[in-house]
């Protein structure tokens, strides 16, 4: 019994640190993705998408990291979306990388 006890907890434990170097992966490559310096995005919601993603082709299960309302100009909210393993799979608006390239650039050289 102790045996079992013993390795439920271990199972446990190897869960756990799976899903905390998940989430960290995906908060690194979210935070990469933005760029330096960050506009004043809004409230933030991370989930991870037991179900998937039907905006991304393959519905793939990921995180999503939900931004808005924010400073970005005609996007009052997106969405970027992150494997488990911290591959970035698409962003709503499906454009996002040039808006917000475009804001720094405004930023930087106004």
């Amino acid at each position: 019994m102790r045996r079992v006890i013993r390795g439920i907890l271990w199972l446990t434990l190897l869960v756990v640190v799976l899903a905390g170097t998940s989430y960290i992966a995906a908060r690194a490559k979210v935070a990469v993705f933005l760029g330096s310096p960050l506009p004043e995005l809004g409230p933030r919601d991370i989930r991870f998408n037991f179900d998937g993603i039907s905006q991304v082709a393959g519905n793939p299960r990921a995180w999503t990291f939900t931004y808005g309302p924010g400073q970005l100009p005609g996007t009052p909210q997106f969405q970027v979306f992150v494997s488990p393993t911290g591959r970035l799979v698409g962003t709503l608006p499906r454009d996002l990388q040039a808006r917000i390239e475009r804001f720094q650039n405004q930023r930087l050289n106004p």
